[in-house]
């Protein structure tokens, strides 16, 4: 369920701000990471590395609130 933000008070206005003006207010970013303990974690588990890390990527994903964040109609919400 999502919850609309309240602007006055939210500390992080000023990023709102920043990203609701833009047309695509989407960040992206590229880094080289060493994955070498994951993909023996996987071979050891027996499973597909891809399942494996796509599984880690998105719990860690939705247990950090700054990516919960959404713009919908000129509003901001967290899920």
């Amino acid at each position: 369920m999502k919850t609309e933000i309240n602007l006055d008070t939210w500390k992080r206005k000023s990023h709102f701000e920043f990203f609701s003006a833009m047309d695509e207010p989407f960040y992206g970013l590229t880094v080289e990471i060493d994955v070498t303990q994951a993909y023996k974690k996987a071979k050891e588990l027996k499973t597909s590395f891809f399942i494996y890390y796509l599984y880690a990527t998105l719990k860690t994903i939705n247990e950090l609130p700054a990516f919960k964040l959404r713009i919908d109609n000129g509003k901001g919400f967290s899920a």
